[in-house]
């Protein structure tokens, strides 16, 4: 019996360090995420490396999602990084 709650102990010891290790790799994930913001079909062209034309048929195909603004469109900068292979900051950092 006296082994068995020496094991016990320490398979909750070891759990708690998962846990704990788990959760410092979802903070960790998470602040490398490109933290997003509205941009204009002219920056989204230049990201993606196409006109600007191209990027508005993209979007009116619902390819690329976007927010009609009183103007223009506005474009989620990480669903266009995203597009293009870029989903974490250390990624667009080094692309950059």
């Amino acid at each position: 019996m006296p082994d068995d709650n020496r094991i016990n102990n320490r398979l909750r010891r070891i759990e708690k360090s998962i846990d704990e290790i788990l959760n410092k790799m979802s903070e960790f994930i998470e602040s490398s995420k490109i933290p997003d913001r509205l941009i204009s079909t002219e920056e989204a062209a230049e990201y993606l490396g196409v006109s600007i034309e191209c990027v508005r048929k993209e979007i009116r195909a619902g390819n690329l999602p976007a927010e009609k603004g009183p103007r223009s469109y506005r474009i989620s900068l990480r669903s266009v990084l995203e597009r293009v292979g870029i989903d974490d900051l250390r990624t667009f950092q080094k692309k950059s």
